[in-house]
C-alpha cells in the first residue's frame, strides 16, 4: 500500500470521537512577536485582511475570497527585510509554486509590489489540533496523518534535493474535511535548504525546533538528509502520541529510536524507506 493509499478515507471512527474544533477555532495559528491590529484592508485588492500571525521574516494574513467564497492566507513580507531576504521570499513561492505537492502547502500568486502571496488556507496548527484532539484519535487515523507528513517530505526533498530544515508541530498544517477526513501538510519555508541555491545563503545560524536536539548536527550548514530524518522521527512520535517526549516501547516506538539514533547507519535513508517500517507497524 503506497502513501496515497494509505492516507485516503481517513476518518474519526464514530461520534463519540468528534473533533474539537470548537477549542480550535480559538486558537491562533502562530504566536505573535508584537501586537498588530488585528484587521487591515487591502485596497488594491478590496479584501479585508485579518491577521493570524507575525514572525521576523513575514506576517500572515486570512482574507475572505468573494469570488469563490472560500478562505485563502496571505504571507507578506515584513518591510524591513533587506533585499536578500525579499529575494528569498520569491524564492520560497518559487519553489512551492513549482513543487505542487498535494501535502504541501499550495501558493496561487505573487504580487511583486509588496511583495506578497497568496496561499492555501489551512486552519489549525499540528500542534493546535494535537492539544485538543488527542484523545479522539484512533491509530489508524494518526497513521493516515503520518502517512500524507511522509508524502510531503518525500516530495520536498525529490524536489530539486531540497531540505526543510525546519519540520515542528507548528510548521505542520492541519484541516478537517466535512467527510471526516483529516487533511495535513507541509508549511513555513523559511529555512528551506536547496543546493547551489541564493535560497541557502541566509539565515544559516536558525535551528529548527527538533534539528538543534540532533546529536549527529554539529554545525546548521551541514543540514542533511539524515538531520531531516531525526526530525521526522520526532514528528512521528508526536503525532502517535502527543507526546515530545519520545516513547520507545512500542512498534512505532522503535521505528521512531531508529530514526532519532545517535548513529548514523542507523538512521532511515529517506521518507519512503521511513514510511515502510511505519506501515507495518500494528497497534499494540
Amino acid at each position: 500500500m503506497d502513501f496515497l493509499q494509505q492516507y485516503n478515507g481517513s476518518k474519526i471512527p464514530d461520534s463519540t470521537q468528534r473533533l474539537n474544533v470548537f477549542a480550535l477555532r480559538k486558537s491562533q495559528i502562530f504566536k505573535l512577536d508584537k501586537s498588530l491590529s488585528t484587521k487591515q484592508f487591502d485596497d488594491s485588492k478590496k479584501r479585508d485582511l485579518q491577521l493570524i500571525g507575525v514572525g521576523s521574516y513575514a506576517t500572515v494574513f486570512k482574507f475572505h475570497n468573494r469570488d469563490t467564497g472560500e478562505w485563502l492566507a496571505l504571507k507578506r513580507a515584513n518591510e524591513d527585510l533587506s533585499e536578500e531576504e525579499k529575494e528569498r521570499f520569491a524564492g520560497e513561492f518559487d519553489f512551492l509554486n513549482k513543487i505542487q505537492s498535494q501535502f504541501v502547502i499550495s501558493v496561487y500568486l505573487y504580487e511583486e509590489v509588496v511583495p506578497q502571496y497568496t496561499m492555501e488556507y489551512m486552519p489549525y496548527t499540528l500542534k493546535d489540533f494535537m492539544e485538543h484532539n488527542n484523545n479522539r484519535l484512533d491509530f489508524q487515523t494518526r497513521k493516515n496523518m503520518v502517512a500524507q507528513f511522509l508524502r510531503g517530505l518525500q516530495d520536498i526533498h525529490e524536489q530539486d534535493n531540497a531540505l526543510h530544515r525546519d519540520l515542528s508541530p507548528t510548521n505542520i498544517l492541519v484541516k478537517p474535511q466535512v467527510n471526516g477526513a483529516i487533511s495535513v501538510k507541509i508549511s513555513d519555508f523559511g529555512l528551506i535548504k536547496i543546493p547551489d541555491s541564493t535560497l541557502t545563503k541566509t539565515r544559516t545560524s536558525k535551528k529548527g525546533v527538533y534539528a538543534a536536539l540532533d546529536p549527529l548536527l554539529s554545525s546548521y550548514r551541514e543540514y542533511s538528509r539524515e538531520n531531516e530524518i531525526f526530525s521526522a522521527g520526532q514528528i512521528i512520535n508526536y503525532l502517535f502520541t502527543g507526546k515530545q517526549r519520545l516513547v520507545t516501547n512500542t512498534q512505532i516506538g522503535e521505528v521512531v529510536t531508529r530514526a532519532t539514533s545517535s548513529k548514523s547507519e542507523d538512521r532511515y535513508p529517506s521518507a519512503k524507506v521511513l514510511w515502510e517500517a511505519v506501515k507495518v507497524c500494528g497497534e499494540a
